[in-house]
C-alpha cells in the first residue's frame, strides 16, 4: 500500500535530517535549493526506472540532457507544496512529491510498485523488514552421486539421511542432535552388532532420551486435565501498556481501562516515550533530539520517534529549527 510506502520514506529522510546526512539544499528547505537539489541528482544518477516519477513532476522530455533543461525551466513554487508537507503545515501532499522526495534522497525500493509490501524499519528507517513470500522454503536437488538433498533457502543444507542412519559426526564426538535422532528413527540395530564407539554412545545418551520424553508426555497429560480457560491463564497477559496522556504504563493485555487503546508492550516506548509538557525550556539545542505532530494549529512535542500515542496512524515527526522558531520561540524577542 502507498502510505506504508510513503511512511518508510519520511522515515528515512527524518532520520537522515536529525543525523545530518542530508545535503544542505534538503535541511534548509527552500523552493530554489530544491530546484538546484533536482539538477545536481539528475547530473549525478539519472536512471530510467526514475523517469516515470520525474515526468509526473517536471512534464514530458527524451533523454537525461533534456530532463536538465525541463529542470532549470521548472516554475520553483511547484516545490513548495512538499515543503509545507515536510515543515508540518499540511497534513498531506500529492504522491508524486513523494516520489520526488525519495528519488532527492535515493530511497531504496523506489519507485512504488502495486501488489509489493513494503514493511516497517528498524532503528529509524534504514533497513527494510520484508521477506519475500516463499523465502523461507524448501528445495530438492539431485548431487552428482544421485542422492537427494534439501536445501533451505536461509542457506542452511542437510542430506537425506536413510532409515536408521546416525549422522556424520556422532562418532567423533561433535556435537548433534542425539536425543532426536534416537527418538526420531523407526529402528535401532542391535546393541551387540554395533561397534564398541557407537554402543558406548547409544547407552550414555539413551537414560537421557528416554527421560526428556517422559517429562513432556506427563507435561502434556496434565495440561490436557484442565479446562481452557485455566490453561490460558497460567502465563499472566502482562505485556501490554497504555497511554495515560504524559507517558505510557503497562497494564494486562486482557483488561480495558475505560475507552483507553490499549497496544502491545514496547520496551523502548515505555522507558523512552513521555510527552514535552513544558514547551518553554526547549531551545534552538533541541533541533533533532525531540519529535512532534502538528495537532489543531499548535504542536505536541514528545522525547522519542514513533506514532502520535492518541492517533496510532500518524507518524512523528524530527522537530526541525525551522519549527522551533515559527512555534515555540515566535513571542521571543
Amino acid at each position: 500500500m502507498f502510505p506504508d510506502y510513503k511512511n518508510l520514506i519520511l522515515d528515512e529522510y527524518y532520520t537522515k535530517l536529525g543525523q545530518n546526512k542530508l545535503p544542505p539544499s534538503l535541511l534548509h528547505l527552500r523552493p530554489a535549493r530544491l530546484r538546484d537539489e533536482c539538477l545536481k541528482v539528475c547530473e549525478e544518477r539519472f536512471q530510467p526506472r526514475d523517469l516515470k516519477t520525474l515526468r509526473d513532476f517536471f512534464g514530458v522530455f527524451d533523454g537525461k540532457e533534456e530532463c536538465l533543461r525541463v529542470i532549470a525551466k521548472v516554475d520553483v513554487d511547484k516545490f513548495k507544496p512538499l515543503i509545507n508537507y515536510l515543515n508540518g503545515d499540511t497534513e498531506s501532499t500529492n504522491e508524486r512529491n513523494i516520489e520526488l522526495l525519495a528519488w532527492l534522497i535515493n530511497f531504496e525500493p523506489r519507485p512504488f510498485e502495486l501488489g509489493r509490501k513494503y514493511g516497517r524499519r528498524d532503528n529509524g528507517g534504514m533497513e527494510e523488514r520484508r521477506m519475500e513470500e516463499g523465502g523461507m522454503e524448501d528445495e530438492t536437488k539431485e548431487t552428482g552421486d544421485g542422492k537427494q538433498e534439501t536445501k533451505e533457502k536461509g542457506g542452511r543444507e542437510e542430506g537425506v539421511k536413510e532409515e536408521g542412519e546416525l549422522e556424520e559426526g556422532a562418532l567423533e564426538g561433535k556435537p548433534v542432535d542425539a536425543v532426536q535422532r534416537l527418538t526420531s528413527t523407526p529402528q535401532i540395530e542391535p546393541v551387540g552388532s554395533m561397534p564398541r564407539k557407537k554402543q558406548g554412545l547409544v547407552r550414555w545418551l539413551m537414560p537421557g532420551a528416554i527421560a526428556v520424553a517422559t517429562v513432556t508426555g506427563f507435561s502434556i497429560m496434565k495440561l490436557r486435565e484442565k479446562p481452557p480457560a485455566e490453561v490460558t491463564n497460567l502465563v499472566p497477559l502482562i505485556n501490554c501498556m497504555y497511554w495515560t496522556g504524559e507517558q505510557y504504563k503497562v497494564v494486562p493485555c486482557n483488561t480495558r481501562p475505560g475507552s483507553i487503546i490499549v497496544i502491545a508492550l514496547d520496551t523502548f516506548q515505555l522507558n523512552n516515550f513521555k510527552r514535552v509538557l513544558q514547551i518553554d525550556t526547549i531551545t534552538l539545542k533541541s533541533t533533532g533530539k525531540l519529535w512532534y505532530l502538528k495537532r489543531n494549529k499548535s504542536l505536541e512535542i514528545f522525547t522519542a520517534p514513533g506514532n502520535h500515542p492518541e492517533e496510532l496512524n500518524k507518524q512523528l515527526r524530527p522537530l526541525s529549527a525551522y519549527m522551533i522558531k515559527k512555534y515555540i520561540l515566535k513571542n521571543d524577542k
